[in-house]
């Protein structure tokens, strides 16, 4: 009998390799499961015809630094390894608090800002400073750095500046380009229309600021800013790179909506919009991309040489004498990693109030008037002089609704329930003129102070105040969110009232909270100095019923109408 063993070169070989590979692995592994839901919507944006489909790249980008920085040096070994621990969980420690408190602090603010993808990199540094040490924080900087591009607010923000002049700016070309092609005609008194003539029959295509060439132009821009941060040249020469490959993908894509237009007049509609437009975007940002990087040398750049001298101490703070143990640094990553992760699953909730990239979905409530079945709703009254507070495109208007006779509704209640709509376009309004503080101003004595879960990421605030004049004692219910108007981005707050009396009667369904979202509203009401035992206990029948009120008001919220130019579905 036999009995092979394995040399011990080879078992040390193994263990190398597993020491080597092992642990980075588990760190990418760590920052994927918490940041798992963040780093879906980013994937799952891509199908989308808008700009920031590409940031979905920028992790992807992010890997492709990383690995190419490996052999840099990242100076000195640091022997005192309790440094890599207060970076490291300083560091991480600002993702956990980011993920857990800020959510039920902000409300649906936080998913407009994407404030879990601004956490990212700070996470990734972290367990980067815990597992390998802080200068391999400094070594992999450039990869760390630019996960901030993967952040949607800045882009969202030029792009609500700047996309429709773009838009124009592509418009102006293609009709000029049009005069020289007629292969199609701009639509007198239109802004983005352009007919095509199949076999007799008008086909009538919009240009819309999706197909203007800005999707294109911010990817490209992406992978471009990559490339650039890996070759040599001096900074003229990669600004005059990336200008001349961003002229490029435009010009191209005014070559591919003709190329859509000759489609639709030699094939139809049909061919064209389904057939060519979708892929033609891609084969042209592709060959952009191509062309640039063959004509880098005629630029005077060059891919940079890897240097890998042979050292026994790198300065990635792997030497075995001063590493931190794996067992005890990749456990207390994996605990803030399950942090995190815990409460970046809940982000899916917020997909009825905004999408991937913090745009809202939602109408303002003029156009929704949503209703609960059983109800109606009444205009009650108009109060222009907070336009002084609010700005002068604001609006304050009052509702009333109240149950119908026999109504089966499961909310029911014998008396009326005002609501107030605030909707304004500067947001820094509604919480400089708060509802506490308006209340405070005129010596209402304020009790009850809560934060309550209304669903789809919203925070409530809840309160009950008395009027010492008319010795009437209310209980209020208050929210903010963002609407979608025709004029942009603005922003609402609906205040729910009630009046206690002892006669009022309630029927509302059972109340519920996930485990972690009322953690996080009970974090938010001991920050803010409210929601003890005491006030808890004054959750009565009047509350249940306002929360459950509220509750399907906004669920029965409707989303805000699409037209071609937001959706453009038919246009190149």
């Amino acid at each position: 009998m036999t009995i092979a063993v394995t040399p011990l070169p080879v078992q040390r070989e193994l263990w190398s390799a597993a020491r080597k590979y092992g642990r980075p692995a588990l760190a990418v592994g760590l920052v994927l499961f918490a940041y798992r839901t963040s780093l879906a919507t980013l994937i799952e944006a891509m199908r989308l015809d808008t700009p920031l489909a590409h940031l979905a790249l920028v992790p992807m980008i992010a890997g492709g630094l990383a690995y190419a920085s490996r052999h840099n040096d990242a100076g000195p070994e640091i022997h005192d390894r309790q440094l890599d621990w207060i970076v490291g969980l300083l560091l991480c420690s600002v993702a956990v608090v980011t993920n857990t408190i800020l959510p039920g602090r902000l409300s649906t603010q936080y998913w407009i800002w994407r404030l879990d993808l601004l956490s990212l990199p700070v996470f990734v540094a972290g367990v980067v400073a815990i597992v390998f040490g802080v200068r391999s924080v400094w070594k992999y900087r450039t990869a760390i750095l630019f996960l901030f591009l993967a952040w949607p607010l800045p882009y969202s923000v030029a792009l609500d500046r700047y996309l429709g002049r773009f838009t124009e700016l592509t418009i102006s070309a293609l009709t000029s380009a049009l005069s020289h092609i007629p292969i199609a005609a701009r639509v007198v008194g239109s802004d983005s229309l352009f007919q095509i003539d199949y076999q007799g029959l008008p086909i009538k295509v919009s240009v819309a600021s999706a197909c203007s060439g800005a999707n294109g132009l911010v990817g490209f821009l992406l992978v471009a800013s990559a490339f650039v941060l890996v070759v040599d040249g001096s900074r003229f020469r990669k600004i005059s790179w990336l200008v001349a490959g961003a002229a490029l993908v435009w010009v191209l894509n005014i070559v591919r909506i003709l190329i859509i237009f000759w489609a639709a007049r030699q094939w139809g509609e049909s061919v064209a919009i389904e057939g060519f437009h979708p892929y033609t975007g891609l084969v042209v940002f592709n060959l952009a991309v191509g062309v640039m990087i063959l004509a880098m040398r005629l630029f005077g750049l060059r891919f940079r040489r890897v240097n890998n001298p042979l050292r026994t101490n790198n300065g990635s703070g792997t030497s075995g004498s001063s590493r931190q143990p794996t067992f005890a640094a990749l456990t207390c990553a994996g605990l803030m990693a399950l942090t995190v992760g815990v409460f970046n699953g809940d982000l899916r909730s917020y997909d009825k109030v905004a999408n991937s990239f913090g745009t809202p979905r939602l109408a303002n409530f003029q156009s929704s008037r949503e209703t609960p079945t059983g109800w109606q709703l009444v205009d009650a009254d108009q109060y222009d002089w907070a336009k002084r507070f609010f700005g002068t495109t604001s609006s304050w208007n009052r509702y009333l609704y109240s149950v119908q006779p026999d109504s089966a509704s499961p909310l029911f209640s014998n008396t009326t329930v005002i609501a107030d709509i605030i909707e304004t376009s500067d947001r820094a309004a509604l919480s400089a003129y708060g509802v506490e503080e308006c209340y405070s101003f005129h010596n209402y004595t304020i009790s009850g102070q809560q934060s309550v879960d209304l669903g789809s990421g919203l925070v409530g605030g809840m309160l009950t105040w008395f009027n010492p004049q008319t010795s009437l004692t209310y209980t209020t219910l208050y929210w903010h969110w963002p609407v979608r108007t025709t004029s942009g981005t603005r922003y609402e707050r609906v205040t729910l009232m009630l009046q206690d009396q002892p006669t009022n009667e309630f029927r509302s369904p059972p109340l519920a909270t996930e485990l972690t979202r009322q953690l996080q509203l009970d974090i938010n009401d001991l920050l803010r100095g409210v929601g003890n035992e005491q006030n808890r206990a004054r959750i009565v029948e009047t509350r249940q019923f306002l929360i459950g009120f509220a509750r399907e008001l906004v669920s029965l919220r409707q989303p805000a109408e699409t037209t071609n130019e937001i959706q453009a579905l038919k246009a190149p």
